[in-house]
């Protein structure tokens, strides 16, 4: 029987996003721009926005690496941009959803090129059509 992720975000602020290429780390584990697929800000209402990251196949072995836990119980990882922390991971299995949704940003703006940043490009359309 396959143990199933449990987790949830403890937020921390962020208080600046930079639009130059950012560094996400997972506990000890760096994750590239080939890593991830896409990253996206999300307006949340009554929240401060999300940032939802999209792993590729090598992000998403990185991410059950960062996330195994010798011994069990449940353990704070935290999540880095730079050296700014984003929110940390409560985690009691090892992850193994390739969407990874970040909490910390201030607003939609910053949120928005904080995504970018993290995936190196804008994100991907929502539609195949789309512009």
């Amino acid at each position: 029987m396959t143990k199933r992720l449990s987790f949830l975000f403890a937020p921390a602020l962020l208080l600046a996003a930079s639009p130059a290429a950012a560094e996400l780390t997972v506990g000890a584990i760096t994750f590239t721009h080939g890593d991830v697929l896409d990253a996206r800000a999300l307006p949340e209402p009554d929240a401060p926005p999300v940032i939802m990251v999209t792993l590729a196949d090598a992000g998403m072995a990185k991410l059950v690496r960062a996330t195994t836990i010798e011994g069990g119980g449940t353990t704070p990882i935290p999540v880095k941009v730079d050296a700014t922390a984003l929110n940390e991971l409560l985690v009691t299995a090892p992850l193994d959803n390739p969407v990874l949704t970040l909490t910390g940003a201030k607003d939609l703006k910053s949120a928005e090129a904080l995504a970018k940043s993290i995936a190196g490009k804008d994100p991907l359309p929502d539609e195949i059509g789309e512009e």
